[in-house]
């Protein structure tokens, strides 16, 4: 990603004050999203891929509960707290010989409630939890699923397409959904 941010002054109200103007002027590339989340750089993509699912008003995949954060004590949202939860987890990554860099890529990241990610779908192949959570393409769409991977257990293929074989696939055409919802949003905020 180029240097985004050019600062320029403003001369303020009636030019008594100096306020910085950035200008935002970048497009996030595709293989920004094939970096590890858990790096101190990619903050900003990890806070991109939080508010794109948060502005599609995607929903957990197993409790249905929106995703965002409350922390207002409400009953309603008790135990919520956002994890970032590797769709294709790590120990089955691992298994099948792919390094850290590749299991950590944030294409391979989303986010859901802590009592999903690590009660109900922890180490399980995402074949396995999309089958016995019903978790529907809308829902997996609802996350920048690529439509493929959404529609296989709709189309019998689960198991199938959801391969430990097929991960790269998935992780490239996930980026590419990432990095084109990212910039659609980046620019509809800079249009204001």
């Amino acid at each position: 990603m180029a240097h985004p941010l050019r600062g320029r002054r403003n001369p303020g109200l009636h030019g008594h004050s100096q306020v910085a103007i950035l200008d935002i002027n970048f497009e996030i590339s595709d293989e920004e999203f094939l970096n590890r989340y858990d790096r101190a750089g990619n903050r900003f993509l990890r806070l991109v891929l939080f508010l794109l699912l948060f502005n599609r008003e995607a929903v957990d995949w197993v409790d249905g509960t929106r995703l965002g954060y409350d922390n207002t004590g409400s009953p309603i949202t008790k135990g919520y707290q956002p994890q970032w939860h590797h769709i294709y987890p790590r120990n089955l990554l691992r298994k099948s010989g792919r390094v850290d860099d590749e299991i950590h890529a944030l294409a391979n990241i989303t986010v859901l409630n802590e009592r999903t990610n690590v009660n109900k779908l922890a180490g399980k192949a995402p074949w396995e939890y999309i089958a016995q959570y019903d978790i529907t393409a809308d829902k997996l769409s609802g996350h920048l699923v690529p439509e493929a991977f959404a529609q296989a257990s709709e189309e019998g293929s689960l198991e199938e397409t959801w391969a430990i074989e097929q991960n790269d696939r998935f992780l490239v055409e996930r980026a590419t959904l990432l990095a084109r919802a990212a910039n659609e949003w980046l620019s509809h905020l800079q249009k204001g």
